[in-house]
């Protein structure tokens, strides 16, 4: 690094910590914590918004001034471009020295806890990747979460120091993970949502968007345990940890956007909203189009200004493709990132992808503190979803051109600075190029299997993605089962949406299974002549169908939530259908 940069490079380090401040637990927010979980502890799950209360006004300050102005904008930029995005491209350069000193640094780190002296890190010798592998199991969080359950009790458990935050995974099933979050994990995934904000910069150099407003739907907070320590989701723990500073960019007070009841939050959202103030939005993919289609319905007029002024939409989590339709109807500039419970693992790469964007491959966040390894998602290597302990595990190093070219799926295995050792979170993924970008697959425990067709997530977003062009479609929520438990030879859809005019549901069916064998050779060799695989079955049901579905579980209403998109059992298909049969 030049001199005159590496100067520049302090003083943008200095304001940084400044800004991202390692502060005390909750700070200033301690009654809004407070109010937040006795909301959450009484909500009624099938409760509709009926009253709005006062969640206080946001006075307008010299600084929430000067955060929205164009200077402001060019030096963010000018900061994402000069500082943040080299730094992007030299962790890719050299991924694999990254990585070794990632694995090096959290050992290091953990020598002294109690996961560290048991599986006596102290003892590694250099070549510490082989004396890692054979000291460390793979584990799920069934099989790590005991320790997890200790460190809300005990100190240096899994991580130096007592850990006070923990995210809440809602999941695809009733049972709920916590996750732990230390200063460092939280400070990571802040700067790789910088990382996310600097390949838009690269890829629209001439944005304002940095000099608008952010309003996240995000989650909130859920319990505190005795000694203080707070259960949330991990967008509500970014939320709550902004300094006073960026929270002068949220515009809203805190409690509008940890409010637990999703039905009061988006009439508060709506009601504070001015809809000339241009705007960021971040959140759940399928809770923004829902909170957009809200506001078109309760307030056009206050909807076409705010679509006019909103400059540019974050979604994670929920997978982008089948809602990529609607944003670029509404012209609406929009950049997909994958913040888990876990960790801010990748973002959308804009910056070399020149076509449909909807298609743009995924980057993996290289160089903020988590050690990636790779299993081949294989029959040699997992007993359905759960990995055998013979299992063949690759680190960075290890991915070779023919993995690539392959295009091998992998399910991603991580360690992080938030005391993950080896855990196993459940996301398959294929790379696309040496630089470690790749396309999303599927979930370990999400594939559909009835005859060998290994159908997984993302074949079944790509084809709807070509039913929404060519029938002008809308299916956002959907989930596929087999016919019966017994002897499946179908897969059995329900779409939530309208059939298109233009279409019949024959039709569409039909032009789905094309696509589907387009996507999937092991689906298509299945189909044919229909020996082992027949035709799709597939029900239409109306909008607000899967919410039900997810109210009647008694899921909370935050927007946190999801419903599996593809099971080995009918459960799922016969819940939704009765809802939809019920209306």
């Amino acid at each position: 690094m030049k001199p005159m940069r590496k100067r520049l490079w302090n003083i943008f380090v200095r304001v940084y910590y400044w800004t991202f401040p390692v502060h005390e637990l909750f700070g200033d927010n301690k009654k809004t914590i407070a109010r937040i979980i006795k909301r959450y502890a009484s909500i009624d799950h099938e409760e509709k918004f009926v009253t709005e209360e006062n969640m206080g006004e946001y006075t307008r300050g010299l600084l929430s001034l000067l955060l929205e102005t164009k200077t402001f904008n060019f030096i963010f930029v000018t900061y994402l471009k000069s500082f943040i995005y080299p730094s992007i491209e030299e962790s890719l350069e050299n991924a694999e020295q990254t990585q070794k000193d990632i694995l090096s640094y959290l050992i290091s780190k953990t020598k002294a806890t109690a996961f560290g002296k048991e599986h006596d890190f102290v003892s590694f010798s250099d070549d510490m990747y082989k004396d890692f592998i054979s000291h460390v199991p793979i584990v799920t969080y069934d099989q790590y979460k005991y320790r997890i359950e200790r460190a809300k009790k005990e100190s240096d458990i899994i991580w130096p120091g007592k850990i006070q935050r923990f995210s809440a995974s809602a999941g695809t099933t009733s049972r709920k993970k916590h996750i732990p979050v230390t200063d460092e994990s939280l400070e990571s995934i802040n700067k790789a949502g910088l990382a996310t904000f600097a390949t838009y910069a690269m890829k629209y150099p001439e944005t304002q968007a940095f000099g608008a407003y952010s309003r996240p739907l995000g989650g909130t907070i859920q319990e505190q345990l005795e000694d203080g320590s707070i259960i949330a989701d991990v967008s509500a723990l970014m939320i709550l940890e902004r300094s006073r500073l960026l929270q002068k960019k949220y515009k809203y007070p805190l409690s509008v956007f940890l409010e637990p009841n999703w039905y009061i939050k988006r009439n508060l959202f709506i009601k504070k909203l001015r809809p000339n103030e241009h705007t960021i939005m971040l959140g759940v993919t399928s809770r923004i189009c829902e909170m957009l289609q809200y506001m078109k319905k309760k307030s056009p007029k206050k909807f076409r200004s705010f679509i006019k002024n909103l400059d540019l939409v974050v979604w994670w989590w929920v997978s982008a493709r089948p809602y990529i339709r609607y944003f670029n109807t509404l012209g609406i500039s929009h950049i997909w990132a994958y913040n888990a419970s876990e960790w801010y693992f990748w973002y959308q790469d804009l910056v070399h992808y020149e076509n449909d964007q909807a298609q743009a491959p995924y980057q993996l966040v290289i160089n903020h503190w988590v050690f990636y390894e790779f299993i081949p998602f294989t029959p040699e290597n997992f007993d359905q979803w759960r990995v055998r302990p013979t299992a063949h595990v690759k680190p960075i190093r290890k991915i070779t051109a023919h993995d690539i070219s392959q295009k091998t799926k992998f399910a991603l295995v991580i360690t992080t600075n938030s005391g993950l050792f080896r855990y196993v979170i459940g996301d398959v993924i294929c790379f696309v190029d040496e630089w470690w970008r790749f396309e999303i697959v599927g979930r370990t425990k999400e594939c559909i299997n009835l005859k060998g067709e290994e159908l997984m997530e993302d074949h079944i977003n790509r084809a709807l993605y070509k039913i929404h062009k060519l029938y002008q479609s809308d299916f956002s929520w959907y989930t596929v089962g087999p016919d019966n438990d017994d002897n499946p030879q179908v897969h059995e859809w329900i779409l939530e949406g309208e059939l298109p005019k233009q279409c019949s549901l024959v039709a569409l069916t039909e032009q789905l299974d094309i696509y589907l064998q387009e996507e999937n050779a092991d689906y298509e060799s299945k189909r044919k002549n229909d020996i082992l695989l027949k035709m799709p079955i597939i029900h239409i049901v109306p909008p607000g169908t899967f919410n039900q579905r997810i109210q009647s579980q008694k899921k909370t209403l935050w927007g946190q939530t999801k419903i599996p998109k593809l099971s080995s059992e009918r459960k799922i298909i016969e819940e939704v259908l009765a809802i939809a049969q019920s209306k």
